[in-house]
């Protein structure tokens, strides 16, 4: 089946070229053939990008923005070390800033000792920042939610573990209270967290009814509750209101990026080989949920001989 994801992404790190005529007497100098030498860059170099942002893997991105940095949490499935984090100015450029575990090591299956997780894994991060404390929760399938902290984008990272959660988003109010909206279909659970993120609060359990896409991304806009998700074969925008959550005024949306599967034989995937992002600018609905559409005429968001 094909899929189609809405998040705002990302992947590794993105060093900004110089004009191809600099990368060529690179290629000359090195000996090697010109193809060899050349690096993707999504930034132009004259105040416009192109798509993809890069050419990697990267599922499930969640992204927010801390001051004048934009921060990228992304799935690592099996893969080690595990969750990559990203960091960026403009959403175009971005640099690694570190993973959450040097080693995902839950269990004999993750040291391949009488059984594998290959495609399974961590899934799905959620970045939040609050009161100087950035927050990254991830679900092991499997295994649990993992909730990670750290006061620096670059760790170190501490981890505690709470029951699983698929394709969770977490929401830090103002009030102090915390919320988590997951699930995969209708209704979608919305539950509280104790304020040390180590336990659900008991009773707290509302429901959000609606047809949604895969993967949550639930924000506080103009007073309304807004999830975002991926709508599959669509790729569309599904504002619902959530009944008892909110999200802290610290996170800010950005402009939402796409991340499309690409066919290729022989993979373990189904008729794909992973997932490209791509950046799209977004303008508010008239309830203020964010819409995507080609807000920043100067963007090229041609899809760079993609289909």
């Amino acid at each position: 089946m094909e899929r189609c994801w809405l998040s705002r992404s990302i992947t590794s790190t993105l060093v900004a070229a110089g004009p191809l005529s600099s990368l060529t007497a690179a290629s000359n100098s090195s000996g090697l053939p010109p193809v060899a030498t050349r690096h993707w860059t999504a930034d132009n170099g004259n105040g416009t990008y192109s798509n993809p942002l890069f050419y990697e893997e990267f599922e499930d991105p969640d992204v927010i923005r801390v001051g004048e940095d934009y921060d990228l949490a992304g799935t690592t499935m099996h893969m080690n070390p595990a969750v990559q984090l990203m960091q960026s100015k403009d959403l175009v450029n971005w640099e690694l800033a570190g993973y959450c575990m040097d080693r995902l090591d839950l269990g004999p299956a993750f040291r391949l000792e009488g059984g594998n997780i290959y495609g399974r894994g961590i899934w799905a991060p959620c970045i939040r920042h609050h009161q100087g404390m950035f927050y990254v929760f991830s679900n092991v399938n499997g295994v649990g939610l993992q909730v990670f902290r750290s006061r620096s984008i670059k760790g170190p990272w501490e981890r505690n573990q709470l029951p699983g959660r698929h394709d969770l988003s977490v929401l830090l109010d103002d009030d102090g209270k915390i919320y988590v909206i997951s699930g995969g279909g209708s209704p979608y659970p919305v539950e509280g967290f104790t304020p040390d993120l180590k336990a659900f609060v008991p009773g707290s359990r509302r429901e959000l009814v609606g047809r949604m896409g895969e993967r949550h991304h639930l924000y506080k806009i103009n007073g309304r509750y807004v999830d975002v998700s991926a709508c599959i074969r669509a790729a569309s925008l599904i504002p619902r209101r959530a009944n008892g959550g909110a999200s802290s005024s610290r996170i800010t949306p950005a402009p939402a990026a796409w991340c499309r599967w690409f066919p290729s034989p022989g993979t373990t995937t189904s008729r794909s080989s992973g997932c490209r992002a791509t950046l799209t600018p977004t303008k508010p609905s008239s309830v203020g949920a964010p819409m995507a559409g080609n807000s920043r005429p100067r963007a090229d968001l041609s899809p760079c001989g993609s289909s």
